[in-house]
C-alpha cells in the first residue's frame, strides 16, 4: 500500500509539473511578441504561435500549418537567396524580408532561423523567429524625409544669402546711378526702376529665409 501511495504521489507531481510546463508554452505561445515557428522542408510549417499568425493577418496559427513561409514573400528570388544561405550556413541572422498579409498588404520583416538537420546532414527543419519592423520602417521613412527637408531648407537659405548679396550690389549701384542724374532724366527712371526690383527681389530672398528656417 505504502509503495503504491509513493506511486500515485509521484505520477500527481509529474502530471502537476507537466501541466505547468504546458501552461507555461501557452503563456508564451499566447503573449510573445516575436513569430515563432519551424518550418519542414517538405511539409511547410510544423508549428507557429500566435504572434505570426497576427502579423501575417490570420485568426489562429493553425490556418498556416502545412503552408510555406517562402511562398509568403514578396519577392521570390529573395527566398531563394536566403535558402541558399541557410543551406551554406546552417542560421540566418536578422535578415531583412517582405511577407505578403492575407489581405495583400506587405509586412515589413526580420528573420532569424537555425537549421536542423537529418543523419546525412541534409536540412530537416529550420527553426526560427520572425521580428515585425513595420513602426521601425516608417520611423526611418519620416527620418529620411525630415533629412530631405533640412537638406533642402540649408539649400534654400545658401541660395537666398547670395542672391541678397547680389541684390545688395546692384540696387546699391541703381541709387547710386538715380542721384547722379537730373530728376527729368530718362536713364534716372530706368535706374529707379532696377531699384524697385531689387527690393522685390529682395522680398522673395526674405520669403526663401524664412522656409529655410
Amino acid at each position: 500500500g505504502a509503495v503504491i501511495a509513493e506511486r500515485e504521489e509521484a505520477h500527481a507531481r509529474l502530471a502537476l509539473e507537466r501541466e505547468r510546463r504546458e501552461e507555461l508554452l501557452a503563456s508564451i505561445n499566447r503573449n510573445v511578441n516575436e513569430g515563432l515557428f519551424r518550418h519542414s522542408i517538405r511539409d511547410g510549417l510544423l508549428y507557429a504561435n500566435t504572434a505570426i499568425a497576427r502579423m501575417l493577418g490570420y485568426d489562429g496559427a493553425e490556418e498556416l500549418l502545412g503552408s510555406s513561409l517562402r511562398e509568403r514573400l514578396a519577392d521570390p528570388a529573395r527566398g531563394e537567396e536566403l535558402r541558399e544561405v541557410l543551406s551554406r550556413q546552417g542560421r540566418l541572422e536578422n535578415e531583412e524580408v517582405v511577407f505578403v498579409r492575407r489581405d495583400g498588404s506587405l509586412l515589413p520583416a526580420l528573420v532569424s532561423c537555425s537549421a536542423v538537420r537529418d543523419p546525412d546532414g541534409a536540412i530537416e527543419f529550420c527553426d526560427g523567429s520572425v521580428s515585425d519592423i513595420t513602426v521601425r520602417k516608417r520611423l526611418e521613412e519620416q527620418l529620411r524625409q525630415a533629412q530631405k527637408m533640412e537638406a533642402l531648407g540649408k539649400l534654400a537659405g545658401g541660395v537666398a544669402h547670395d542672391f541678397n548679396n547680389l541684390l545688395t550690389v546692384i540696387g546699391g549701384f541703381a541709387e547710386l546711378l538715380a542721384t547722379s542724374l537730373p530728376r527729368d532724366s530718362a536713364h534716372r527712371q530706368d535706374a529707379e526702376q532696377i531699384q524697385r526690383a531689387s527690393e522685390r527681389a529682395a522680398g522673395l530672398t526674405r520669403q526663401l529665409l524664412a522656409y529655410s528656417r
